[in-house]
């Protein structure tokens, strides 16, 4: 969510420490790892192969950063990538650019941009298969 050791970055909903996974990352694409966290911590990029993922939705804080970074590295790893463009958002001064991003430079990477309620209806279509 935030850097780790400072304020804010604690996750506030409750998490099924058995069923979840939670990935802790240090920069604002979270499939960029090192070596070093490959041996040390379960990465995006692992757990995604570990369940055989092929579609990733993402949201989060900053469309115009951590958003929009691992959208298209989703993307460029072949994912099936979905962007919650109602459960993400930016700073207000950022408006312009957060619009640009949703409607313009990741449809055109092959990311789908779609509300949280469609993106779920989506999925459950998907299920039904």
């Amino acid at each position: 969510v935030s850097t780790q050791s400072t304020g804010g970055w604690e996750l506030y909903l409750s998490v099924d420490k058995e069923n979840d996974y939670v990935v802790a990352k240090d920069e604002h694409d979270a499939f960029s790892l090192t070596d070093e966290d490959a041996l040390s911590r379960a990465t995006l990029p692992s757990i995604l192969s570990k369940l055989a993922a092929k579609r990733v939705l993402v949201c989060g804080f900053v469309t115009n950063n951590c958003v929009r970074s691992t959208a298209l590295a989703a993307a460029q790893q072949q994912f099936d990538v979905t962007v919650l463009s109602d459960a993400t958002g930016t700073a207000q001064y950022n408006e312009k650019q957060h619009t640009a991003i949703l409607e313009c430079e990741l449809p055109d990477a092959g990311v789908k941009v779609r509300c949280w309620r469609d993106a779920m209806a989506d999925e459950a279509a998907l299920q039904d298969k």
